[in-house]
């Protein structure tokens, strides 16, 4: 009797414990979720009323954004136009651990520029959208400081 009742004790701790073991692992694999898709960009891009010239650097940041990645920064190779449209063109990369709506500021050579869909109103930045291929123009302009005279 006192073996049987060692044996009923000994099995049910290996079915709490695996039990435990089965509960933990499963809230672990479900916290740990698998980062966003990366968004894509392409389009025109100037800089002082210019096309940009090859070998400019365009540049996207952003809260999460993972800096340097493949293709962020990514590198002028025609005058003007940074990434392409169709399949297998190079485009700008936004990758990291983003959150869904977070601002990307866009950067030529350093310098912060303005972004706009074609036809769109220039803003500052642009939200994340996990796995989009977005067309996206850029431009930096020269901003004019008028020096400030004090009497």
């Amino acid at each position: 009797m006192a073996k049987q009742s060692q044996y009923l004790q000994h099995t049910t701790l290996l079915i709490v414990g695996a039990v435990l073991v089965a509960a933990i692992t499963a809230t672990t694999i479900h916290a740990q979720q698998p980062p966003p898709w990366p968004q894509e960009f392409y389009g025109t891009v100037e800089v002082y009323g210019q096309p940009a010239a090859v070998g400019a650097q365009i540049e996207a940041r952003g809260a999460g954004v993972t800096i340097p990645a493949p293709n962020n920064p990514l590198t002028v190779t025609v005058a003007g136009r940074y990434g392409g449209p169709t399949f297998g063109d190079p485009k700008l990369a936004v990758q990291g651990l983003i959150e869904a709506g977070t601002s990307i500021e866009f950067y030529v050579d350093g310098v912060k520029a303005e972004c706009a869909q074609p036809g769109g109103t220039w803003r500052s930045s642009y939200p994340f959208t996990s796995g989009d291929i977005t067309e996206l123009n850029l431009r930096v302009r020269r901003w004019l400081f008028l020096p400030l005279v004090l009497r």
